[in-house]
This record gives structure tokens, sequence and C-alpha cells, in this order.
């Protein structure tokens, strides 16, 4: 049915709908010019300052940023620790440039501490918040060492708001413990796999490597009554220059990359630590190994147990004990079913542990410290 108006009518409501249609231009005019005022005025996403490249990784680039000239510092020293007066220097750079960023997110190295006593010394809202990762310590039974160190942690801990530790839960009793500080004030966050893109094959070889805390003396006793070859990694020159070991276990001397290769195209790894430490070691040729999907070997050391199953996603055996280890050894020779079966479930396991999954971790660390200051 048409509707029928008359002349006055259409004008009127012509004119009613001219006014409803400017009325809303006028309220869209308004709402896009305070959308657009809003963000311009809204501040940029704040970086975290840190001392970590992670090989300068997406997801790690996108939140942080190091001092310029830091990263080629590291490079040209090979990873080792700087100078002491180097470290104050760089450590000074850092609390100038402290205010430019959300927080700070260091390793243990001396920098990293020296900064720390630095913020130590401002008032609480003038710091930013500081998280470390990792605390490769394992502290002495008494004495003048660890009353100086606690002296130490005592003055940092004011201005460090958490400490990362990567063996598992039991470190942050112990370090607590030992420094006398609160609990709260270390984390258990696992560690990462940190490997290369390499072609994973199974070669004809058992790998073993890294220096850190390593007792590599069970391992090539059971290679003396082994056919296997072996190829232990290291930068020892007392293991290097040894003439004691039997004719199947070979050093070698190598870079990360060549160092994650042999991983990747080894039979299986053999991770021989030393047990009963505080601080956890392997972790990093642990994650890589699974993440290749190689069937692992790994000393009970009390802190394996937060990373693999034994049995499932790797073997576990007692420390100085060549004989068990040899034992494993031809296990994983032998038996087939058993080898394929822990190498998939390592590899099914390592995606726990990803670089991804970590950085979300310790990016929350910063954001929650940043939280709880400003509220």
């Amino acid at each position: 049915m048409q509707d029928n108006y008359s002349d006055a009518e259409l004008r009127v409501r012509t004119r009613s709908v001219l006014i409803y249609s400017r009325e809303d231009q006028l309220e869209s005019t308004v709402l896009e010019t305070e959308t657009r005022s809003a963000t311009a005025t809204r501040a940029p996403e704040l970086k975290i300052l840190t001392t970590h490249h992670k090989r300068d990784h997406p997801a790690w680039v996108l939140r942080t940023e190091m001092i310029p000239g830091w990263h080629e510092l590291v490079l040209n020293n090979l990873g080792a620790s700087v100078r002491p007066l180097t470290a104050v220097r760089w450590a000074w750079r850092m609390f100038r440039a402290r205010k430019r960023y959300s927080g700070v997110l260091t390793g243990s190295e001396t920098v990293a501490h020296v900064f720390a006593l630095m913020q130590a010394a401002l008032p609480k809202k003038q710091r930013i918040p500081h998280v470390l990762i990792d605390f490769p310590w394992n502290p002495p039974s008494g004495g003048f060492r660890l009353i100086l160190k606690r002296m130490q942690f005592r003055l940092e801990s004011r201005a460090i708001n958490r400490i990362v530790v990567h063996g598992g839960p039991e470190e942050q009793s112990t370090f607590a413990t030992a420094l006398r500080m609160p609990p709260d004030k270390f984390i258990f966050v696992p560690y990462h796999t940190t490997k290369f893109s390499h072609p994973v094959s199974r070669g004809d070889y058992i790998f073993a490597g890294g220096d850190s805390f390593r007792d590599y003396r069970p391992l090539i006793e059971a290679m003396k009554t082994l056919p296997y070859r072996v190829i232990i990694a290291t930068n020892r020159k007392e293991l290097i220059q040894q003439s004691t070991a039997p004719k199947n276990v070979e050093f070698v001397r190598v870079g990360a990359k060549d160092f994650d290769k042999l991983i990747a195209e080894s039979r299986i790894v053999v991770i021989p630590v030393i047990a009963g430490l505080v601080h956890g070691a392997g972790q990093s040729v642990l994650l890589n190994s699974l993440a290749y999907g190689k069937p692992v070997i790994m000393t009970d050391d009390g802190h394996a147990r937060n990373y693999v199953t034994d049995g499932e996603t790797a073997l576990l055996v007692p420390s100085q004990n060549p004989g068990a280890l040899r034992q494993a050894i031809q296990r994983l020779f032998e038996d087939e079913r058993l080898a394929d079966n822990i190498s998939s479930n390592a590899l099914a396991a390592s995606v726990n542990h990803t670089p991804e999954r970590f950085f979300e971790r310790v990016f929350a660390l910063i954001d929650d410290c940043r939280n709880q200051e400003s509220s």
C-alpha cells in the first residue's frame, strides 16, 4: 500500500531526515575525532633492556633492546666475561638509559650485578624492574666467601625483583636458605632449546659435549669395553691432551654450530654431569638433543627429572657409575624399539621448551613486577 502525504508533511519529513542525518554525521565525526586523539596520546609500549641477544630471535627482538655496541662486545669476547672496568662502564650506560625501558632482563654477568648495585642506591620509585636469568652458583658450605656473597646479594636484592633458576624448584629453596633471602625472590622457569636447524641423521657415534660441571671419566671408562665410537666436544685441555682414553674416544674443539651439528648427526647423546650440585647443568645440550629426537642418557643429578622421565624421554643413570652407563649405552644400541620410542617421546616433549614459551614467561615476570610497583 502506498503512503500518501501532503506537501507540508513531506517538507516536514524531509527536514527531519536531514536533521537526523546531520546529527548522526556530527556524532560520527566526534567519535572519530576522540578515537584519533586517544590513539595519538597513547604512549607506545616500552621495550625491555637486555644483555642477551638470543640469536636475534624475532620474538625476543620484538620486545627487547640492547645498549648499542653491547652485542658486538659479547661476540668479540666469544661469550667470555668482560673485564671488571669494562663491566662497570657498560653498567653505567645501562643505568643512565634505564628510564627509557619498562624493565631489565640480564644474565648473571658482572655487568648485571654492578647495574643492580647502582639501582639499589636509588629510591624505590626511581628503579625499574630487574629480572636475572639463571643463577650459576653453588653455595660453599660456609666460610668467608659465603658471608661476602650474602652481603653482596643483600644489597643487590633491593633492586633485583626476581631471579630465574633453570635447574628446578629445589634451587629456589636452597639458594634462598644459603643467601638468607625470601624464597619467592627465586622462580623456576624451565630453559629453552637453542638449536640451529641442522638436518637430522642417525649416525654411528655417541656424542657428549660441554664443559660446565661435566664428569667424563665414567664415560671414558665405560667405553674401554664397548666397540662404539664416541666424540666428546670440549675446551678442557687436560682432556684433549690426555693419552689414557681408548682409541674409540675422540676429543674435538668446535664452535656452536658444529657442536649442534654433532648432536643432529649422532646415534645417541650422553650428558655426564656432576651430581650433588645446587645449580643444575646440561639443560641446553639436553633440550637440543630432545628437539633433534635423539635418545639421551644423562646423569641423575637431581635436576634432570624436572625435564625428562626416566625410561620414556631419556635414560637416567647414577653418577660416577661406569657400569650403569655402559649398560644404558648397550640397551640403546641393541634395543632399537626402545631407542625409537625414547626418540619419538623426546621430540614430542621438546615442544614444551620452545624459545617462544620461555620468552613469554620472562616477559610476564617483567610485566608483573611493573604492575605491582605501579599499583
